[in-house]
């Protein structure tokens, strides 16, 4: 059994938490994901190869779950882990003024699906805000080598 979330660690600010337990729910071991900023992990999934794939949200722009974008806002991230933990791979994805993941799924045909709102017009979300205070609702579809 596995759980995911957050933690304050003293130096790190806020970083993701991955932790693996028994059948008492004794911990077997924790590992931490993240930067120098707010990184937290809400979203757990089996992939079809036996991996993991965690997903959530991170405001870093360094560390182990920071792929490229230098956006200072909130970015959706998703790591695909073996079951002791390792990072097999990562993908962070958003725009300017932050984005949240609110869904995730992994589809009998072996996809990823995640749905969720933003608040950016930009990068990845290149599209003109309709939505209620520039916040619009976004699906995406990625395999599960994170393709779109």
């Amino acid at each position: 059994m596995y759980g995911v979330g957050r933690e304050w660690r003293p130096g790190r600010d806020v970083d993701a938490i991955f932790i693996k337990f028994d059948q008492q729910l004794d911990t077997l071991w924790t590992t931490y994901f993240g930067g120098t900023d707010f990184d937290d992990l809400e979203f757990i999934r089996e992939l079809p190869n036996g991996n993991l794939l965690l997903a959530g949200t991170t405001s870093s722009n360094d560390g182990d779950v920071w792929y490229g974008h230098t956006y200072s806002a909130q970015e959706i991230c998703m790591v695909e882990v073996t079951t002791q933990g390792q990072i097999v791979k990562g993908k962070t994805f958003g725009g300017g003024n932050g984005s949240m993941i609110q869904d995730l799924d992994i589809g009998p045909d072996g996809m990823i699906y995640m749905a969720g709102m933003t608040n950016a017009a930009d990068s990845d979300f290149t599209h003109p805000s309709f939505g209620f205070l520039n916040a619009d609702v976004w699906f995406a579809k990625y395999d599960t080598a994170f393709n779109k």
